[in-house]
């Protein structure tokens, strides 16, 4: 997670070099600084730092040449750097505005400056370092020299992104509200649209399911990485929910359902596959995953297809070896005024409980429709729900006090050790009942493919076809056109008749080096990248 001050103090420090004279923000700016240089000084420590370091700003017990995931002990260095700005800038400490102290900070600073040390873990690069650079730079302030203030703030590499909200905020650009975005080390896809915000997680060979319960907070995540897709239009969707979730119906995963989840001890583990991942054009993009239990004998293929009215939600080769139920959950939210279901050629407001509804065609709630391109049996729970905070947090202020919630939980139901089953939902957001209605009779989209090898969504009106090749195959997008690869991987295509204006691909395994399209009778011949940019997504055509 992002230490306290990080982003907050990039804002604060960027407007205040744009408008040093608002007297808001000089205040807000003094009320941050103030806040790092709270914490007391180790004269000690510093006396060490001033003499211990080497002519060249480095210090010696740092390994400067390991950049790996496990190394990296150029964060010491950063830290050092921030505790000399600290002392240097504390009024009433023995080292206030000391020349040895500034000297041993600017050698520091002007070593990393010319080095600018990049990690193979991403969150150094785009997290950590930047926190502490920015932290260090608002300390010493009017301390640094120009080209330290300007090397510096390209460390820290978000202005470009503050710059657009300044604008937005001035008045001079509109908000931009329609991007897709995939992150390939922490397996998250987000999908923003004026209206809704979507996102998925995964897991997979290369990282855990879900980060340890750290100070036992979240001890029953077990299946939140576990392909989980929330949707959201008010961000008041989920909301203190989790006191009374059912864990076992985490929206979007596909979850054998047992009598409880095991001991927080035992949550986070490593994934066991190399297919996950998504593709991105900025704009559309699919995200899918190779999915395969950490905690049972379950596997699955699940995609998603992220298009601007819709998300279609496919799952194939669904295989479980225990005899227990497998669910897969659609959404579990809290509950907003009436449910509408359509079911067996009939619109229905359901009143308040459980629900087992044959042949529904599409379900409405929240101003979400839940449409199905084949009638389904759906499971709908529509009442109230209780639990405590204790249950997923051992912090002290966590009671075992009951907290209830009303709770709208939609599921399908495979049954007992189901084999390459699946299924196919369209999530419509933003949309009231005869909309839904007229949206599930004359559908927008496509399933060209839904099967444990390969996963196909068409969206006509856009010209973009999403697919996921499991391994080598082929796919005819239309009587004209015909893409083909000779590896496993996601691509996306925007075609009309034979006519290609558009290719994104991704190696979403992480280890290939290229791969080879084919269009028609055209080779295509993708270098894919590789290192810390693996994963991410290639623009062919």
């Amino acid at each position: 997670m992002l230490q306290k001050h990080s982003v907050f103090s990039l804002v604060v420090f960027l407007l205040a070099l744009m408008y040093s004279q608002a007297q808001d923000i000089a205040l807000i700016k003094k009320r941050v600084v103030s806040d790092l240089l709270a914490p007391p000084v180790n004269t000690t420590a510093i006396q060490q730092l001033v003499q211990s370091i080497q002519p060249d700003g480095t210090w010696p017990g740092i390994n400067y040449k390991d950049v790996s995931r496990t190394g990296f002990q150029h964060k010491d260095h950063l830290e050092n750097m921030l505790a000399l700005a600290r002392t240097y800038k504390k009024p009433g400490t023995v080292y206030y505005q000391d020349p040895a102290v500034k000297r041993t900070f600017a050698a520091a600073l002007d070593y990393w400056l010319a080095h600018d040390f990049r990690c193979e873990n991403w969150w150094w690069n785009e997290m950590g370092t930047p926190n502490l650079m920015i932290n260090t730079l608002l300390v010493m302030d009017s301390s640094l020299t120009e080209k330290q203030r300007q090397e510096g703030l390209q460390i820290a590499h978000r202005a470009k992104e503050l710059q657009e909200v300044i604008d937005v905020r001035l008045g001079k650009t509109k908000p931009n509200f329609t991007r897709d975005r995939y992150f390939w080390y922490s397996h998250y896809y987000t999908h923003q649209r004026p209206n809704y915000y979507a996102s998925v997680r995964m897991h997979s060979a290369r990282a855990n399911n879900m980060e340890e319960p750290h100070n036992e907070e979240g001890i029953r995540n077990h299946h939140y990485g576990d392909g989980s897709f929330f949707i959201s239009r008010t961000g008041h969707e989920y909301f203190n929910i989790f006191p009374v979730w059912d864990w076992q119906k985490i929206p979007g995963a596909t979850i054998v359902q047992k009598q409880d989840v095991p001991h927080w001890r035992q949550l986070a583990k490593k994934g066991l596959t190399d297919f996950s991942g998504g593709m991105s054009d900025g704009q559309y993009g699919v995200a899918a995953f190779d999915f395969a239990s950490v905690h049972d004998p379950l596997k699955a293929h699940k995609a998603w297809f992220f298009f601007d009215q819709e998300i279609v939600c496919l799952g194939a080769g669904i295989h479980a070896d225990t005899a227990l139920p497998v669910f897969t959950t659609l959404n579990q939210c809290l509950l907003n005024k009436q449910v509408t279901v359509h079911t067996n050629h009939k619109t229905t407001t359901l009143p308040t409980g459980k629900h087992v509804l044959p042949a529904v065609s599409w379900v409405l709630h929240d101003s979400v429709a839940y449409i199905f391109p084949q009638p389904a049996t759906m499971h709908i729970n529509n009442g109230e729900a209780t639990g405590n905070w204790r249950q997923i947090n051992h912090q002290a202020w966590a009671t075992t006090t009951t907290v209830r919630e009303n709770v709208f939980t939609l599921w399908l139901d495979h049954g007992v050790q189901p084999k390459n089953a699946g299924y196919a939902w369209i999530v419509v957001p933003g949309i009231d009942i005869v909309s839904a209605a007229a949206y599930s009779r004359k559908l927008p989209v496509k399933i060209l493919a839904n099967t444990a090898d390969l996963q196909v969504v068409q969206h006509t009106g856009l010209e973009r076809t999403g697919i996921v090749f499991y391994k080598a195959g082929t796919i005819r997008i239309n009587d004209r056109l015909t893409l083909a690869t000779t590896q496993p991987c996601i691509v996306m295509i925007k075609a009309k008749g034979a006519t290609v204006s558009a290719i994104a691909v991704t190696d979403p395994t992480q280890k290939l080096n290229s791969l080879q399209l084919k269009v028609n009778e055209r080779t295509i011949d993708v270098q894919l990248p590789i290192g810390t940019e693996a994963g991410s997504t290639v623009v062919v055509q």
